[in-house]
């Protein structure tokens, strides 16, 4: 299956798997009136089917196009001067399917060229200068990592096709891109990689299927978050300087899709199963906590750290069985929209 785990970030998916089991989560509540102003982005289904790209700020929900396309927010970041980023994908007619696009203020760039699939998934400030991570297909259907700085895209180094860059971050001199590649231009099978700059991917587990999805950096220190595989389960792991370690056992799923550091502390957020169902948790320093109390499916897909506390973004299911995108502070739930998800998270201290 060539785009694989792309599918992990769509709505759709997920509220297939979140029909499962009714759960005990309420109506959504509104977001707190103290605190930083907290960002959340993702995406809402619209009566005719399409998802919307949106943001809520402290609860309120932005759209940031129509449902003519479908259209993905994955992640969100806010300038020093209040300019408020975000960065996704919008439908576009076939062959095209989506387009990587950001949104600035709300105004939509397309990044991608108008003839190939592609998708933004990340998004870092060096100085002036705006890169963005993601990929683009050729006329295959074959995905290549790439980032864009200021509009203009690069091809991340590569010595076969297949390849995705699902973040980025800066230590304020360099850039890293964390994601997948092929091993071969012969085998589909996706292993978990990173690049630094513009350099030769570094290849972390080269005999196992795994991906990337996210890196943090301090000074020269390389920290990624994403899953590797073992027993035939994917198991949530952390890489750092390339050493892996597993953050929960091998006897189940588990995968992380964020990370975030607070001087020694290391904190990754994604999910693991639980009684068949997937549960959103987080692990701070490899020990493990639930979101959620696991009687229905839910998973955290974002992590931002505000000094002690703690700010994940993902998603619940209701006493119906509908997906609410939802974000926890301390663990206390947030609940934004019902038929939504949450994919991205920041935060503004006041």
């Amino acid at each position: 299956m060539i785009f694989k785990n792309y599918l992990r970030f769509s709505l759709i998916t997920i509220l297939a798997i979140a029909s499962c089991k009714k759960g005990t989560t309420p109506s959504p509540s509104p977001a707190p009136t103290v605190g930083p102003d907290v960002y959340v982005s993702g995406s809402t289904l619209t009566n005719n089917g399409n998802t919307v790209a949106v943001y809520w700020k402290n609860g309120k929900v932005v759209k940031l196009t129509d449902s003519s396309f479908s259209s993905v927010a994955r992640s969100v970041a806010i300038r020093p001067n209040g300019d408020i980023y975000v960065v996704g994908n919008l439908g576009a007619p076939e062959p095209v399917y989506q387009a990587a696009a950001y949104w600035k203020n709300g105004l939509i760039t397309r990044l991608d060229n108008g003839t190939t699939l592609s998708d933004a998934y990340g998004i870092a400030f060096l100085g002036s200068d705006v890169y963005i991570s993601g990929f683009v297909a050729d006329k295959y259907i074959m995905p290549s990592a790439v980032y864009w700085k200021n509009n203009v895209a690069t091809m991340l180094p590569l010595g076969w096709n297949g390849s995705d860059a699902y973040a980025i971050a800066t230590n304020g001199t360099d850039l890293f891109f964390a994601g997948d590649s092929r091993t071969s231009a012969t085998t589909y099978q996706w292993v978990p990689t990173y690049w630094k700059n513009n350099g030769a991917p570094a290849i972390l587990v080269p005999d196992r299927y795994g991906e990337v999805h996210g890196v943090a950096v301090n000074g020269n220190d390389v920290y990624l978050a994403g899953f590797s595989t073992a027993n035939d389960h994917s198991i949530a792991t952390c890489w750092i300087n390339g050493v892996l370690t597993r953050l929960s056992d091998t006897l189940s799923d588990s995968q992380a899709y964020a990370i975030a550091l607070n001087g020694s502390d290391i904190y990754t957020a994604g999910y693991k199963v639980y009684g068949g169902h997937t549960v959103a948790t987080y692990w701070k320093n490899g020990v493990v906590t639930k979101l959620t109390d696991g009687t229905s499916n839910s998973y955290a897909g974002a992590i931002v750290l505000d000094g002690i506390d703690v700010y994940i973004a993902g998603s619940t299911t209701d006493a119906n069985g509908i997906q609410v995108a939802t974000y926890w502070k301390n663990g206390v739930p947030v609940f934004l929209s019902k038929r939504s998800n949450a994919s991205g998270i920041a935060i503004i201290p006041h």
